[in-house]
């Protein structure tokens, strides 16, 4: 009787089952594709519970201007000719814009990363090894060298 109810339900939730989107709700694009690190090998998949330290790159801004504006520090007729940047200069040009630290924070937040540590573009985090290859969608494995040394990577 039980049973029969439920095959009487199945056509009723149908809807909901198909409107679960496969995969991230959000839009990703690869950025790249590898088959391993140069000298090593794939070993085997990462614990999914291990805690591992990620960093995430922002989008630098200005990059476009960049090759004019050493020009201008080496020309002799130019208003900028020999006045170098400081490193808080070059982070200030090209460094990522406010507008895509914050996405990318909200993105990070949102999926339940805490503790962000924000230095000169780029993010870090200490998150379990699942939680990641569910958010970016690809799987991380261990990559032995020649030498024997061990790095962690992802194909996608």
């Amino acid at each position: 009787m039980l049973i029969r109810l439920y095959l009487h339900l199945l056509p009723l939730l149908a809807p909901y089952a198909t409107a679960v989107p496969a995969g991230p709700p959000y839009g990703l694009v690869v950025h790249e594709k590898r088959h391993a690190f140069a000298g090593s090998h794939q070993s085997h998949r990462l614990d999914s519970e291990s805690i591992v330290k990620f960093h995430v790159g922002l989008k630098q801004s200005n990059l476009e201007h960049g090759y004019t504006s050493l020009l201008n520090l080496s020309d002799p007729q130019s208003a900028s000719y020999g006045k170098l940047w400081t490193p808080q200069q070059m982070q200030n040009f090209f460094g990522p814009s406010q507008e895509s630290s914050d996405t990318v924070w909200e993105w990070l937040s949102a999926a339940g990363v805490r503790d962000v540590e924000e230095r000169r573009g780029w993010l870090s985090f200490e998150f379990p090894v699942a939680h990641v290859e569910r958010l970016l969608d690809t799987k991380y494995y261990e990559h032995v060298g020649d030498d024997g040394a061990m790095r962690i990577g992802c194909d996608k």
